[in-house]
């Protein structure tokens, strides 16, 4: 036998009995969870809220159970601060303004990032466990939420969870979140905004991106001629563990001429880690969106 096949016949059985041992741990109630982290500001005349509900209410509503979210806190060079819990009624939701929730941590920070899971109830697990999937080995629980962005005139910006952080699973043993988190976070690849940029237009424009991973990374931030791919402006950043970077393009990029950009990254430093953009266009209000 080949040297080559002596390594597929390896990966083939290695495979196999991955996926029965984690068969037999979500048979066991103990299925993984991995948390969705988001960005928060409270600067630069923005505020931020948490917006989250029990969605284990919606697929099991015949089990009327309440639900408790574990929110944690980092900073923006990846730190964690602080934990804070909820529980959340059946159909239940959490509206928690960020400046409220830092108070609660003990946190002093103008942005930063945030964490969210939602501990399944007793009788979604038993469920889980006895529910005839398909491939039960690959079977993982996040929670989605959204962030509410806004100002003082009330204008209102929303951003759906855009990727989970990788290091920490919840409801398993530590061995086997540490097995996982080895096999999580990818890095991504060279990523463009799918929305047109008008340079001449803006008056302000700034670039969040966060590293989800639990790895350092070094990517490339910046805005890309829509046209020819050429780079306007960019800045190169070595992000440690979970942590962003808020980059302001320097407003005589923005004022030489009219351009149509992309915002990019080079490369994501997960596989849908996008950036989020703030900007102002004239005198109008600062937005922020997704990538």
């Amino acid at each position: 036998m080949s040297s080559t096949a002596v390594r597929d016949r390896v990966r083939t059985l290695a495979s196999s009995t991955n996926q029965r041992l984690m068969t037999r741990l979500v048979q066991s109630r103990r299925v993984p969870r991995v948390a969705f982290q988001h960005y928060f500001i409270e600067t630069a005349g923005l505020h931020s809220r948490v917006m989250l509900q029990n969605f284990y209410s919606t697929f099991w509503p015949h089990l009327g159970a309440q639900a408790t979210a574990r929110i944690d806190v980092f900073t923006p060079d990846g730190r964690r601060v602080g934990r804070y819990e909820e529980r959340l009624a059946p159909f239940g939701s959490l509206f928690l303004e960020a400046k409220d929730l830092l108070t609660r941590v003990g946190a002093e920070l103008d942005e930063g990032s945030l964490t969210i899971d939602l501990e399944p109830p007793p009788g979604v697990l038993d469920e889980l466990a006895s529910f005839p999937l398909a491939e039960p080995w690959t079977l993982r629980i996040s929670t989605p939420f959204w962030m509410a962005y806004y100002d003082g005139d009330e204008n209102y910006m929303y951003v759906h969870s855009i990727d989970r952080q990788v290091g920490e699973f919840y409801g398993v043993p530590a061995p086997v979140g540490w097995f996982l988190s080895r096999r999580f976070g990818v890095p991504g690849g060279s990523w463009r905004a799918g929305r047109l940029l008008d340079t001449g237009g803006l008056k302000e424009l700034q670039i969040v991106a966060i590293n989800h991973g639990a790895v350092q990374r070094t990517s490339t931030v910046g805005l890309f001629d829509a046209v020819t791919d050429d780079p306007v402006w960019t800045a190169k950043h070595t992000f440690a563990p979970h942590a962003l970077q808020r980059f302001a393009v320097p407003p005589e990029t923005l004022s030489e001429r009219s351009l149509q950009v992309r915002v990019g990254v080079d490369p994501l430093a997960t596989i849908n880690g996008k950036p989020y953009v703030l900007m102002r266009y004239g005198d109008g209000p600062l937005s922020l969106h997704h990538g």
